[in-house]
């Protein structure tokens, strides 16, 4: 038996039924999001606000969702560490069962994929600040046209960019 904090090995048979589960529950989970963001567009006609507030809402499902499959597939410690200046952000729940963040209504918070999992460390980060339904995400222009997860990224109103480097640089 493994010390405490060492990684446990897994014979073919648990890592192939850790991988399908994992695959179910993500993407049964995740087509369950984008098919209630289609249907939000029923929404649409009728009013905007109420629209809005349900994408808003889909968007927090997502990073719950994400929350949890960190915590039951890749459970790990979340480290945040602050210098003085910024006493007061962290704060313990009422029960001291979960750490939430304080931050300010108004936060750009920026991800730049130097690692494979920072994306999902933003998510973490803002649900524990209660603002993961907030979150506006910039991509590609070319992965809007992804067949329905593209889609539905346009029905959320993530922002999409052009990369215009190269042809810039060619001119």
């Amino acid at each position: 038996m493994p010390a405490l904090g060492e990684p446990q090995s897994q014979n073919l048979v648990q890592w192939l039924v850790r991988t399908a589960v994992f695959v179910v529950f993500f993407a049964g989970q995740s087509a369950a999001l984008n098919f209630s963001q289609f249907l939000s567009l029923l929404l649409w006609p009728f009013s905007h606000s109420y629209y809005q507030s349900y994408i808003k809402h889909t968007q927090r499902c997502f990073g719950i969702l994400l929350v949890a499959i960190n915590q039951f597939f890749a459970p790990s410690n979340f480290v945040i560490t602050v210098d003085k200046s910024a006493k007061g952000v962290l704060k313990q729940s009422w029960n001291g069962a979960k750490v939430e963040l304080d931050m300010p209504e108004r936060l750009i918070l920026i991800a730049n994929h130097q690692i494979y999992a920072d994306w999902l460390y933003v998510w973490c980060f803002t649900y524990l600040a209660n603002a993961h339904g907030a979150i506006k995400i910039i991509l590609k222009d070319s992965l809007k046209w992804l067949p329905i997860f593209g889609w539905v990224r346009i029905l959320t109103n993530l922002i999409f960019f052009e990369y215009l480097f190269m042809i810039c640089c060619i001119q």
